[in-house]
């Protein structure tokens, strides 16, 4: 008899890393099993199997009284008419018995009731595309009342069932991915809140950085830093977790709070580029931003992001879970046009517009500061010196150092946003089957603009850098160069003469 070797945890956990179904046990899994009852309503069918029709008693009764009450108000009957219809075994026995007599009367009756009961089905279905996983649970009395005929019965639930073995279903997720999410969102998140934070203390706390233009930066590490601090331990419970855990309205909160400091970092970040636009390009014909200027900026920022993330509260969408359950988002799979419009014009608004302005002014940023450098070797080669700039600079232009911050701010924009903007637009469109761990790397990934944007705006600027060493020497691991200098202006000083020919 031969020996059995146990292939240990570790080979057993890499052949479920996949996510699939066979891994955890019997084919019926699907990803939203662990969500709380009370957030199913939330849940648009695209994560799951359409609920079984023998499961149809154990639905949430919070579930059942919403929509009851729905039912009641717009089709003017009572909540009591409304609960008869939707109890299962009750009205399908009395009901048919009392109807079953002859007479124009009954059969009056009997026709009126029939079509009260086809308009609850029917709004019953509307209330199902919309909000998720619900139990069609009045197809077995409308049948009966109408035809009184089992065999009618089994064929229209086969049909449905049919209908719903072609949504598109997902196993659970490998709890190794839930846990790879849970601690890579933990580090973003506290290298995030650590890093604003920093930049928000010394920015406000050094006077010579409190100046209007630095007003914008310090904006924009306040919103990622509110933007870590509302997501990442929400997000690392959630994966500790496997599911959702905090209930509907703090879905509602946590998707508003998302989408509130993800917009005003990006028009933050669009304001950054304009200033340095004005005072690069323009020059001395620009006019100097204020405190009161650049506080109105900041105001209107905050009022834009408001006004469009407060949309979904109103009916324009709303905010559900996504993914594999433990973040939340707009509804990008809705069916209804109204609420993929919102993904549209949000998407223009508060992406390309923003982006485009972005490059703009980048553009001409670096090609006005070509023109300098340009301009500067030429008045170097009449004064018959080697360069206008210092020695210790002339490896490493303005041009240069320029160009590559407009890169980096560009490349990280699409590195952050743009795989999720694919994801919504898959979904608007329906393109492409959309997974559960796509899309919730796709949301992980534009949170991870909270990370970088410190690095771009904050590290990169010298005299933040001097007072960062100042404020916190154990972060020096070298002596630092002095520098003073903004990335835009370069230093001016002769450096040393041609020799004579």
């Amino acid at each position: 008899m031969g020996l059995a070797l146990d292939p240990g945890p570790g080979l057993a956990a890499l052949q479920a890393w996949g996510g699939q179904v066979s891994a955890y046990g019997s084919s019926n899994q699907t990803v939203v099993d662990k969500v709380p009852p009370d957030m199913l309503h939330m849940i648009d069918p695209h994560w799951c199997a359409f609920c079984e029709r023998e499961k149809a008693n154990q639905a949430p009764l919070i579930r059942l009284n919403k929509v009851r009450a729905r039912v009641a108000a717009m089709t003017g009957m009572s909540e009591k008419t409304v609960s008869r219809i939707f109890k299962k075994g009750e009205v399908a026995a009395s009901t048919s018995q009392k109807l079953k007599s002859p007479g124009k009367h009954r059969q009056k009756r009997k026709t009126d009731w029939q079509k009260q009961c086809e308009h609850v089905k029917h709004l019953e279905d509307k209330f199902y595309e919309r909000d998720g996983c619900m139990d069609n649970i009045t197809d077995k009395f409308i049948i009966e009342l109408g035809n009184d005929s089992s065999t009618d019965s089994d064929t229209a639930d086969d049909d449905v069932y049919a209908s719903d073995s072609d949504m598109y279903q997902f196993p659970p997720m490998n709890p190794l991915w839930h846990g790879l999410l849970g601690f890579t969102i933990g580090v973003l998140g506290f290298v995030s809140i650590t890093g604003n934070g920093m930049v928000i203390y010394i920015f406000m706390s050094t006077k010579s950085l409190k100046t209007p233009s630095n007003l914008l930066v310090v904006n924009l590490a306040f919103s990622d830093f509110l933007m870590m601090c509302a997501m990442s331990p929400a997000m690392v419970v959630n994966c500790y977790n496997e599911t959702w855990v905090w209930g509907p309205l703090a879905c509602e909160i946590y998707a508003c709070c998302g989408s509130l400091f993800g917009c005003a970092s990006i028009w933050t970040m669009t304001m950054i580029a304009f200033d340095r636009y004005n005072v690069i390009v323009k020059g001395i014909a620009a006019k100097p931003m204020t405190n009161s200027g650049a506080l109105l900026r900041i105001l209107g920022i905050w009022a834009f992001s408001l006004a469009w993330t407060l949309a979904p509260f109103f009916g324009w969408n709303r905010y559900v879970p996504e993914g594999n359950m433990t973040a939340c988002g707009t509804d990008y799979l809705a069916k209804d046009w109204l609420s993929r419009s919102y993904i549209l014009v949000y998407s223009v608004f508060v992406y390309f517009m923003p982006l485009l302005l972005i490059i703009y002014s980048y553009f001409f940023i670096v090609q006005a500061v070509a023109a300098h450098e340009k301009a500067m070797r030429e008045q170097a080669k009449k004064m018959n010196v080697a360069s206008l700039r210092s020695s210790e600079a002339a490896n490493t232009s303005a041009e240069c150092k320029l160009a590559k911050v407009a890169l980096m701010t560009i490349s990280l924009w699409f590195m952050a946003w743009t795989p999720y903007l694919v994801i919504n637009y898959t979904g608007v469109f329906e393109s492409a089957p959309i997974s559960p761990l796509a899309t919730i790397w796709g949301s992980l990934f534009a949170k991870a603009n909270a990370v970088y944007n410190p690095i771009v705006y904050g590290i990169s600027h010298p005299k933040y850098r001097a007072e960062l060493y100042k404020k916190f020497p154990s972060l020096l691991c070298q002596t630092s160069p002095q520098e003073t200098g903004s990335v835009a202006s370069g230093a001016t000083a002769v450096s040393k003469e041609k020799p004579a020919a």
